[in-house]
């Protein structure tokens, strides 16, 4: 229960709205997947590490080979253990598995939230609307849906799980700070930038929410129990390869400055038509402050200031709560005339929610974050994915194509939606020499280096073979084959 009880906690039927939120949600989620018939937008590389996986005597194979590079091992291998291990029980195909996996986890993270916004959360009327908040929010599932999100999405579920496991362990003096700890664990065992935001999380809930020396004790315990489940995998890395493929990922990841400058310009919600949920949340976070609700707040500056590669999913859980306190505590307050904290008022919900002006806030609040929802991934360019006539042509060329040859793939998208760039090696067989995906276990040097490699390919998309040349000259690329995909690109 929240820390905050009250007769809204007994009032307000939280489970139907939770069920409706996840329904919603999973029709927003699983449109895109369906429509597509293949892994939305990346994932290339992931597959070819399922199917080492599969292949492969050992159960974590030496090293990644996809691309023509062998690059450490070193990436969390929960969820393709997981992926390869289903495939074995049921053979649909590595690629299926890429469809299907990011969904069902990604639907996951509805009720996961919903548990961690009861914890958080003045009241269950602010849970609920949070819920819905956080279920319609596009960058809440975007790139969790996609073939990435093998990874990306069951790691964002378990970093759910670990904050409000966290939360009830500074709390209660119940066991919930084991289950804190295997969550943790479980997340640094799945993703890198979801394992960081959880740890940075849960030292910011022990500072808030952790009371005396028996609060401090569960959350050190909690971290302890993390660091056991992590440990054989930690081990066996620094064993086989050092520490320098772990450090070479942790420093390619974005510049916080434009996580700042998303934020600011109320972009990092990817709502394409009206910033709705983005608004409600500018608005809650002035009014939690002026509330003296700090947490929430200063949770949100602590993720993009610290985690700026992975802040446009990890911010939606703080968005979805200051949305709803933005909903609640200020515009049906302020229409139903109430001042000071809404939960103390009179006739508060069920009179309140009641007036003609609340539900026609309420209503038209849902209806347009639905739209938003259902209708944004056809607009935003990162939902594409590969065409079938582009999955036709890369089998051919597996077929047709020297296997030693090298080419180069022209779309003019960006490295991190050129769906097209990543899926060309693993569907064909051939290495592609400007393909990004890899490289981040190769150092930042390098990491970088093929970045600006690409940028500048993909920047000659609309120019001449000439221009080409003059590209491959410059940064002293070998390539026999060009290829080009006909039809729409990025949708």
């Amino acid at each position: 229960m929240s820390a905050f009880p009250s007769s809204l906690h007994r009032d307000v039927p939280l489970l139907p709205a939770v069920l409706l939120a996840t329904l919603v949600g999973a029709i927003a989620r699983a449109a895109p997947v369906f429509a597509a018939g293949f892994p939305v937008n990346d994932g290339g590389m992931f597959a070819s590490i399922v199917d080492g996986i599969l292949a492969g005597p050992k159960l974590l194979p030496d090293s990644i080979t996809y691309n023509g590079l062998n690059a450490p091992f070193a990436y969390p291998p929960l969820a393709f253990l997981a992926a390869a291990g289903l495939e074995r029980l049921l053979p649909i195909g590595t690629v299926e598995w890429l469809r299907w996996i990011p969904l069902v986890a990604s639907i996951a993270t509805i009720p996961a939230f919903a548990l961690l916004a009861l914890e958080l959360a003045p009241t269950r009327v602010h849970a609920a609307v949070a819920t819905f908040a956080f279920a319609l929010v596009p960058s809440s599932f975007e790139w969790l849906v996609m073939g990435g999100g093998l990874t990306r999405a069951p790691g964002f579920l378990l970093a759910i799980l670990a904050v409000c496991l966290g939360v009830r362990a500074a709390r209660r003096t119940d066991r919930s700070w084991i289950g804190a700890g295997i969550a943790l664990g479980l997340v640094v065992l799945t993703h890198p930038e979801a394992a960081l935001f959880a740890a940075l999380s849960l030292v910011l809930v022990t500072l808030a929410y952790a009371r005396g020396w028996r609060g401090w004790r569960r959350m050190v315990a909690a971290a302890f129990v993390g660091v056991l489940v992590a440990l054989p995998w930690l081990l066996l890395v620094l064993t086989r390869y050092g520490a320098a493929p772990l450090l070479s990922a942790g420093g390619t990841g974005f510049n916080p400055l434009q996580s700042v400058f998303a934020l600011l310009s109320l972009k990092v919600t990817a709502e394409p038509f009206w910033m709705l949920i983005a608004g409600l949340a500018a608005l809650g976070f002035v009014y939690s402050l002026a509330a003296r609700r700090y947490f929430v707040p200063a949770w949100t500056v602590m993720a993009v200031l610290v985690d700026p590669r992975g802040v446009v999913t990890n911010l939606t859980i703080l968005i979805a709560l200051l949305a709803a306190s933005g909903l609640v505590d200020v515009l049906v307050a302020r229409v139903a005339r109430i001042a000071g904290d809404i939960s103390g008022a009179p006739g508060w919900p069920g009179t309140v929610l009641r007036l003609p002006g609340v539900a026609a806030i309420l209503g038209g609040a849902l209806v347009l974050a639905m739209l938003t929802a259902f209708l944004g991934p056809y607009v935003l360019s990162p939902m594409a994915t590969l065409s079938p006539d582009a999955r036709v042509a890369m089998a051919w060329v597996r077929g047709s194509v020297p296997a030693s040859a090298r080419a180069i793939v022209v779309t003019g998208r960006a490295w991190y939606e050129d769906a097209t760039s990543e899926w060309f090696p693993y569907l064909s067989g051939r290495q592609s020499a400007a393909t990004a995906q890899g490289y981040e276990w190769s150092g930042a040097a390098a990491w970088q280096a093929q970045l600006a490699l690409n940028a500048a390919l993909q920047n000659r998309a609309a120019d001449t073979a000439a221009s080409v040349e003059a590209w491959a000259a410059e940064y002293g690329v070998n390539y026999a084959y060009i290829f080009v995909a006909k039809g729409q690109l990025g949708g």
